[in-house]
This record gives structure tokens, C-alpha cells and sequence, in this order.
């Protein structure tokens, strides 16, 4: 196969890189199907995880689902068995966040499975916190909790802090549900230590919006508004569309806190169209209910 030489790159950063994927998506998929259809099965698996970024900032669910679907068959038939867990990891994220949260946990579970029986405990952990993630979706929480310590200790014991601080994220967004806010302060304020250690900003994004929220909860209006506006331009920078409208919401409910009816209309009203693109369900979920994060 003779490569052409010389062409120009069309993007020069993150941002960039995103929309090149973002308006590709479709031709993309195209040639995902075409090489599934040839059997080129590692080309068709690495095209899929080429596209993860797509998948994971900008939601669309119906195609990261297919994507997952055609590379984890083309994994398989590859003989990759670090190809298929990966597929199964990233193709069950997209499940539970389409709501299919028992079919994820079922993809989970076949990886947990699978990455015992390589010995990669890195794997095996990343299962277990889908399982926790799944979990905590279906309002399981004491088994939720149960997995994401799970998936601590094997991380810890390997050296994987990046999985700790993602862990933690999660058990603050318990805590907050439960309206322990001293307890979410603590996670999501480690677990944002953890992943500006790893240089990983998105993430760090993620636990600094919910460490706000949980600021602003317990009486620290002005700290935690401050650190979800961060956060939020933050993944206003990177085109992340899906937590823009998270932070949004956030806000919104913290204004609405506050009595501070107006900006809380405002803000709710700028997620709701970002969710009207990202996740459908969200955007029914605020429309129906006037109810705080």
C-alpha cells in the first residue's frame, strides 16, 4: 500500500483535531464498516479506537454503540485479546451512558472475566469501575461502592493513579447523592489532585465541576460557583458539549439554591440545548423536572 507524503495536516490542536473527527463522523464510520466488510480486522478495531474521542466528547450514542460493536467482533477475530477488552471497556462506557445500563454491565463483566484470565490487573480494575458506574445508575449504591474499592485496591497495588482519582469521582458523586457533602469535598478534591498529577485536564474538569457543586451544597456559594465556571470553560476549550451542559446544569441549580431565579432559567436553558445534541434523555429529564443536580 503506498501511503501519500507530504499532505497538510488539517487541524493544529485538541480543538481542532475534534472537529476534523466531529465532521468526518460519517465517512469514518463508512470505511469502519468497509474494512469490517473486507476483514481487515485490526485495521477495523484501531479505526474504531481512533474515534473515541469523538465518541466520549460529543455523544453520539448510536454510532459509538455500532462503532464498539463491529470492533469488539473484529477483535475477536483478530486473536487480540487486549484489543477485545479495550473494545468492551469503551463500548460498555457507551452503553450505560445510552441508559442501557444491564447490557454494559454485561460487557463489564465479560472484561473483568477476560482481563483475570490475562493476569492485567490495570483491566480488571477498569472493569470494576464500569461495574461501580453501572451500579450507581440503577441506584445500587452500597454494591456500587463495593466495586469501586475493588478497583481501587488492584490500581493502588499495580500503580495506577489515574484509575484511583477516576474511582474516586464516582464515590463523590454517591456521597453528593447522599447529600454528604464533607465526604464528596474530600473525593473529588483527591481525586482532582490525582488526574492534574497525571496531566489528564479533562478529567481533572470532571471532578473540579462536581467538587464545585459539593462546595456550593455545603454553603461555599461563591468557591464552588467559581470552580464549576472554571471547569466549564475548560470544557468549553476542549468542544466537550456533553459537560458544558453538566457544568450548566450545575450552575443552574446552584443559582436556583441561591434564589437567583433568572440566572438559574439562563443557565438551565444553555444546557438543555446542548443536551437537545449530546443525550436526549438528559434533555427530557430537565425539561420535565425543575429538580436540582
Amino acid at each position: 500500500m503506498v501511503h501519500p507524503t507530504g499532505l497538510p495536516i488539517p487541524f493544529t490542536d485538541d480543538p481542532g483535531a475534534l472537529a476534523w473527527l466531529d465532521a468526518h463522523r460519517m465517512n469514518l464510520m463508512a470505511v469502519i464498516r468497509a474494512a469490517a466488510a473486507c476483514e481487515w480486522h485490526a485495521m477495523t478495531w484501531q479505526l474504531v479506537d481512533a474515534m473515541w474521542p469523538v465518541f466520549l466528547r460529543l455523544r453520539y450514542y448510536d454510532l459509538w454503540i455500532e462503532a464498539h460493536e463491529i470492533g469488539l467482533d473484529a477483535a475477536r477475530r483478530d486473536g487480540n485479546a487486549e484489543a477485545e477488552r479495550q473494545m468492551l471497556n469503551s463500548g460498555a462506557i457507551g452503553l450505560s451512558a445510552a441508559g442501557r445500563v444491564d447490557h454494559a454491565a454485561e460487557w463489564y463483566e465479560e472484561s473483568r472475566r477476560a482481563a483475570r484470565e490475562a493476569g492485567d490487573v490495570r483491566d480488571e480494575g477498569q472493569a470494576l469501575l464500569g461495574l461501580g458506574g453501572c451500579h450507581r445508575e440503577a441506584r445500587r449504591m452500597a454494591r456500587a461502592v463495593e466495586y469501586l474499592h475493588q478497583a481501587i485496591a488492584l490500581w493502588e497495588a499495580c500503580g495506577y493513579p489515574r484509575g484511583v482519582a477516576l474511582a474516586r469521582i464516582i464515590l463523590g458523586e454517591i456521597a453528593l447523592a447522599q447529600d454528604d457533602t464533607g465526604r464528596a469535598v474530600e473525593y473529588f478534591t483527591y481525586a482532582r489532585a490525582g488526574l492534574l498529577a497525571v496531566n489528564d485536564p479533562h478529567d481533572a474538569a470532571r471532578a473540579l465541576v462536581f467538587l464545585g457543586r459539593a462546595r456550593a451544597r455545603a454553603g461555599e456559594h461563591l468557591v464552588g460557583v467559581a470552580a464549576m465556571e472554571e471547569a466549564l470553560a475548560v470544557f468549553t476549550s476542549s468542544g466537550a458539549a456533553h459537560w458544558q451542559a453538566r457544568a450548566l446544569e450545575m450552575l443552574g441549580d446552584s443559582a436556583r439554591d441561591r434564589g437567583e431565579e433568572a440566572a438559574a432559567r439562563n443557565y438551565r436553558a444553555r444546557a438543555l440545548a446542548l443536551f437537545e445534541v449530546t443525550s436526549p434523555s438528559d434533555a427530557h429529564r430537565l425539561r420535565e423536572s425543575p429538580g436540582g443536580t
